[in-house]
């Protein structure tokens, strides 16, 4: 299966993550899940 990732290359990888969302008016607890997992997948 071939993905294609369209990162915004001026952004955080944090920033990248979130940004699908920003137009959904994410709350701050949905923002620190985020900010977990990638947490999670960079210690991995």
């Amino acid at each position: 299966m071939f993905q294609r990732f369209h990162l915004l290359p001026a952004l955080t990888a944090l920033d990248n993550v979130l940004a699908p969302v920003i137009p959904y008016r994410t709350s701050a607890a949905e923002c620190a899940e985020g900010t977990a997992a990638l947490r999670f997948l960079t210690t991995s």
